[in-house]
């Protein structure tokens, strides 16, 4: 028991960038874990679940533990101090940090040549890829259709 948490009755996610912490349901628990966590780990926060950041796009995600551990840019977090198999390629970190960014490329026929655009979240990509396929897209997904429809050429 760390922090006179009994540890036995968490479930971990994998090593990485972000851990998901699952508690069974017990809030009593999950919310004496976080306190702990917050007093204790260095480079890296703990959140309780619906107090994540709402551009980490994950309340109501059912992949979310019921606390999430985020490393600060360069760490990674493992289950055991003994864990030597970490991916050295990864991502996960916040995407506020520019080292996060990728890049977005598009060319074709269906596509309005627009120079380098302004940055925007990967949610808006899917979207996007449904419109320029002309495919009925999922309803209630994060990405917006209006943030690159003007690169778009009207349907013929």
């Amino acid at each position: 028991a760390a922090a006179g948490i009994d540890t036995m009755l968490v479930m971990m996610g994998d090593n990485g960038p972000t851990m998901s912490l699952w508690f069974g349901g017990d809030t009593v628990l999950a919310r004496r874990t976080v306190t702990a966590l917050g007093a204790h780990l260095e480079h890296a926060r703990a959140y309780a679940r619906g107090a994540t950041p709402a551009r980490w796009h994950l309340d109501g995600s059912a992949r979310a533990g019921e606390v999430i551990v985020v490393a600060d840019l360069g760490y990674v977090l493992a289950k055991s101090a003994g864990d030597r198999l970490l991916d050295r390629g990864n991502h996960g970190w916040d995407p506020e940090h520019a080292a996060m960014h990728g890049i977005f490329v598009a060319a074709g026929p269906q596509i309005r040549a627009a120079g380098v655009i302004p940055a925007f979240e990967s949610v808006n990509v899917y979207p996007f890829l449904a419109a320029l396929l002309q495919l009925e897209h999922v309803p209630h997904v994060d990405g917006k259709p209006a943030v690159l429809a003007p690169y778009l050429r009207a349907a013929h």
